[in-house]
């Protein structure tokens, strides 16, 4: 499906590790190794939406639970 989120979780980015990304379904980087995916969502105002809850998508596309 075009547009498709996901939930996605980096292994390592900069200098943290285990960093929750929001990722096109279809982002090559899925296959990388690094990147994996945690569950579908759907995107809205800022907001992903997934079965595991609602966060927050900052500008660099890295997520926060909505608490």
């Amino acid at each position: 499906m075009k547009n498709q989120k996901v939930l996605a979780i980096c292994k390592k980015y900069n200098n943290s590790t285990n960093v929750l990304f929001m990722m096109q379904a279809n982002d090559d980087r899925l296959g990388d190794g690094n990147y994996s995916v945690v569950c579908a969502g759907k995107y809205s105002k800022k907001v992903l939406h997934t079965e595991q809850g609602d966060y927050t998508v900052f500008s660099d596309w890295s997520v926060k639970k909505v608490a």
